[in-house]
């Protein structure tokens, strides 16, 4: 009797275990599903991006590089070089790496893009002042006064 009992609690162990181990690939199987579905969305969606001082359009997943003008939503025009000018005539220039949506929203790289966090205000003046510290470094004054001003 006892040897009957411990047997059927074995069984009832293992089958309770496999149930749960098969709910939990299912699980899985459904979110890996799901991330890719939505990477796929990402990668399909229209966008520019700067790479290697080239400008590429991802259109319906493909990558092709940009060789004319071309006209944004929000009224903004795109060069080749990378260089793009807003309907307010105010000009920009990517930089490697950073991507254009076709609404005209700019992206510090292609995982902002992915996950829709725009680039702000102050982020692009911190580039640019970066850019411009490296093209003109600060010179040295040749005329210093100490601090009773005596030369």
């Amino acid at each position: 009797m006892k040897r009957m009992f411990l047997f059927i609690l074995s069984v009832l162990m293992i089958v309770g275990t496999a149930r749960t181990q098969t709910q939990t690939q299912d699980r899985t199987q459904d979110q890996l599903k799901d991330q890719t579905q939505k990477r796929d969305r990402i990668h399909s969606e229209d966008h520019l991006m700067m790479k290697d001082g080239k400008m590429y359009q991802v259109k319906n997943g493909e990558m092709v590089q940009l060789r004319e003008q071309l006209r944004l939503k929000n009224g903004a025009t795109i060069e080749p070089n990378g260089m793009y000018q807003l309907a307010n005539q105010e000009k920009y220039q990517l930089r490697n790496g950073e991507c254009l949506d076709m609404d005209g929203n700019r992206y510090l790289n292609q995982n902002r893009f992915n996950q829709r966090k725009m680039m702000t205000n102050k982020e692009m003046e911190r580039y640019r002042n970066m850019n411009m510290r490296k093209n003109n470094p600060a010179k040295p004054t040749a005329n210093r006064q100490g601090m009773n001003g005596n030369k």
